[in-house]
């Protein structure tokens, strides 16, 4: 059926060049490697902050009783950051 797929990422201490989210629809082995995944929607930052910054990504998607969601999240320039306790996912069937 048809789902709304949210994630809110909060992302401490970020200073490097870009950051994304992306939500991607996958197998069981829950990787982007799988040869079944598929992006489903991504969030793009192009600058870094010294606190704080949140990346926010939703769709609607149709999955099947088979697929798995996963959210990766991934930047370049910086190792040195924290995925803070505020982030979260949800899904919801709508149809």
């Amino acid at each position: 059926g048809y789902y709304t797929i949210i994630c809110n990422a909060r992302i401490d201490s970020f200073a490097g060049n870009y950051q994304y989210l992306d939500i991607i629809k996958t197998d069981s082995s829950g990787t982007y490697s799988s040869s079944s995944a598929t992006l489903i929607v991504r969030s793009l930052e192009s600058d870094g902050a010294t606190d704080y910054t949140e990346l926010q990504a939703q769709s609607l998607a149709y999955l099947q009783a088979s697929d798995y969601v996963a959210v990766y999240w991934a930047n370049s320039g910086d190792n040195n950051v924290t995925i803070n306790a505020d982030t979260y996912f949800s899904m919801f069937k709508v149809g």
